[in-house]
Order: C-alpha cells, then structure tokens, then sequence
C-alpha cells in the first residue's frame, strides 16, 4: 500500500499546487510504481520516468503539472532544487548517512518545499541520524545537530554513541508525532 499512498499524495499535490512533483526510488522500484500508478490511475495521473541525463533539464522546465520518477542515483552533487511542488522518497532510510551523496542531495532539494513525503518499509528505523534527517527533511528541524542535541547525549566512540536522555523519551515520542506516522495497516487510517 506504500506505493499507492505516494501515488494519491502526488495526485493531491499536482491538483494543490499545479507544480511538479518528483518521486526518487531505488532502480528496480521505478518500474514497480509506473507499473502501479497506470494500473490504478491510467491516464488519470501521467508518470513520466526521468533518466539521470535528463534530470536536471526535467527539473529545471517550465512545464507545469506532472509527475516524474528517478532513481536516487540520478541524484548528483548539481542536481537543481527545480520548480518543485512536491517530492517524494521512496526507501526514504536512504537518508540514513546525512554525510553521505543520496541524503545530502535529497535534503537540500526539499528545503523550502511544502509538499514532502518520506517513505520507508523499515519498521520504526533503529538509527538516531535516520531520524534526525527524516526530520531536517520535513523540516521539523534545521539541522541533524540541533535534533541530536535536544533529545540525545553523546557518549563517545561507541556502537551506541548517541543515548537518549532519560528525560527526553516523552519529548522525542512527542516530536516524532508531529511530522511521521507509523503504520502497521494503512486501511486503519481509511
């Protein structure tokens, strides 16, 4: 159900903002979801997918209104912000390394975007800096540092270098409530 929730949150964004909508997903869901959205969409919702070649001029375009697909590694280093409406990740735990190429890139496309989605099959990630990019993301916060510094201590050089502060479990749940959701059956939110 995944792919359809970011299906109908296209749909929504395209008819609210009448701007450009992209999708990023890793390679072999790509076809997947073009797959998906003409099957339940048909020409209701165009899906166009966007070669790494041809990213930047797609994004850059004067053409309003549609929705495209790339992969994350199409994503480069100059790859424009664009004229954005919305952008969606799908594997959103991509954002898991926020020094590494596909986090950065994303993060500084959605900055300023109202209409972001972050998706992400892994239940509940296990990481803090997963969760700290997925909020920078939907801007909830400014910056990883500023996350990890309210919710968590810095132990040092180990595994688990970044511990929640004991205080800060009722606030860091509280916080997450207001920018994701977790759902085990999408059906229980209609």
């Amino acid at each position: 159900g995944k792919t359809l929730m970011e299906l109908e949150f296209a749909r929504y964004v395209l008819e609210a903002q009448r701007r450009n909508v992209l999708m990023v997903a890793p390679l072999m869901v790509v076809p997947q979801t073009i797959e998906e959205c003409q099957k339940f969409y048909g020409d209701g919702l165009p899906i166009e997918q966007i070669a790494a070649k041809d990213l930047a001029k797609w994004l850059r375009s004067d053409v309003k209104g549609r929705l495209g697909i790339t992969n994350y590694d199409a994503l480069r280093d100059e790859t424009p912000a664009g004229h954005l409406g919305g952008l969606i990740l799908d594997e959103s735990s991509m954002l898991k390394s926020h020094y590494g190429k596909w986090g950065q890139v994303c993060l500084r496309m959605g900055a300023g975007i109202d209409y972001k989605l972050a998706c992400t099959g892994t239940p509940a990630p296990n990481d803090r800096i997963e969760y700290a990019n997925h909020a920078v993301f939907l801007d909830a916060f400014p910056n990883v540092n500023a996350f990890l510094a309210r919710f968590f201590v810095n132990r040092g050089q180990t595994n688990e270098r970044w511990e929640l502060k004991p205080h800060a479990l009722r606030p860091f749940y509280r916080a997450l409530s207001h920018w994701s959701i977790f759902l085990t059956e999408p059906s229980t939110y209609g």
